[in-house]
């Protein structure tokens, strides 16, 4: 029997794991997949790393938004995908963000994103020893991440 914890998960934050996710809402982790799967958790990326002529595992981020708005039982917030994505990625009105604030927003190592970026995931250029990541390639791959 799984003990129900009473941890609520900013909104400010962007993307969660599921291991997040399992443990604010109480269940396992298929129930959580199966609330992205279903659309009950209507924000969900897929961020692993494609690598060809190997099978990959999903890597699922979800909104916290979504998350917050379904432990107070509230309609999924977002109109759309475009709306969505304006508010997770804070700095889309810059061309450019640092590694490390991709890294916070997909709630990932720097390692996953060297490994995007190698794989052509994401843009990246690097100058005076610090990655930058266009935010325009960042919105591209959580459109075409989308999971709901």
């Amino acid at each position: 029997m799984q003990r129900l914890l009473p941890i609520t998960v900013s909104a400010r934050s962007a993307l969660v794991t599921v291991e997040t996710a399992r443990v604010a809402l109480g269940v396992d982790e298929d129930s959580i997949l199966g609330l992205v799967d279903t659309g009950a958790l209507r924000w969900a990326f897929d961020i692993a790393v494609c690598n060809i002529g190997r099978r990959r595992n999903r890597e699922v981020r979800i909104w916290a938004a979504c998350l917050a708005a379904h432990q107070r039982g509230e309609p999924q917030p977002g109109e759309s995908l475009a709306a969505a994505l304006a508010e997770i990625v804070p700095g889309a009105s810059r061309h450019h963000l640092r590694a490390s604030e991709v890294r916070a927003i997909l709630c990932c190592s720097q390692q996953h994103i060297e490994r995007l970026a190698r794989n052509s995931a994401l843009d990246a250029d690097l100058s005076n020893r610090t990655r930058w990541i266009t935010v325009s390639s960042l919105l591209q791959f959580l459109t075409r991440r989308h999971l709901s």
